[in-house]
């Protein structure tokens, strides 16, 4: 990241502790939740499953309309094999892909869903969509709370 860059996400980060009262991690999340829990990890994931249909949604409709930074949600939803399966969703309920089944921390998130605990996830990455790779693929930042 350039010099500039970094100067300005600090001047953002800085305005926005001071207009909230709450202190921020170098990612921009909060540090602490609002139960005290504390920001213990922030993970790029390559969602799996970008092109598997979900109650009918194609995943590859949605993908190209997110912009880095929007918010999405992570829920659980089991499928058969795969009872642990967490879908990612867009603010419309939209089917986006899936966490993978590799990921390191995946019982963690898992726990942390199921818990309804603190969690933040955003669109990192847009991935494809050009003529030598026109299937769209995501990338997303999660950040993980615990005690």
């Amino acid at each position: 990241m350039g010099l500039f860059k970094k100067a300005a996400r600090a001047v953002v980060k800085k305005g926005i502790e001071k207009a909230t009262g709450v202190k921020l991690n170098d990612y921009g999340y909060p540090i602490e939740d609002e139960h005290g829990f504390e920001c213990t990890r922030v993970d790029n994931i390559h969602l799996s499953g970008v092109t598997y249909f979900k109650k009918g949604k194609n995943p590859q409709k949605y993908i190209p309309k997110l912009r880095p930074g929007v918010e999405v949600k992570i829920i659980s939803e089991p499928v058969e094999g795969h009872p642990e399966a967490l879908l990612v969703i867009d603010k419309k309920d939209r089917p986006l892909g899936w966490i993978p089944t590799g990921y390191r921390y995946k019982k963690l998130l898992f726990e942390i869903i199921d818990n309804n605990t603190t969690y933040y996830a955003r669109a990192k990455r847009i991935l494809g969509g050009t003529k030598d790779k026109p299937t769209y693929g995501l990338i997303i930042e999660v950040a993980l709370y615990q005690k």
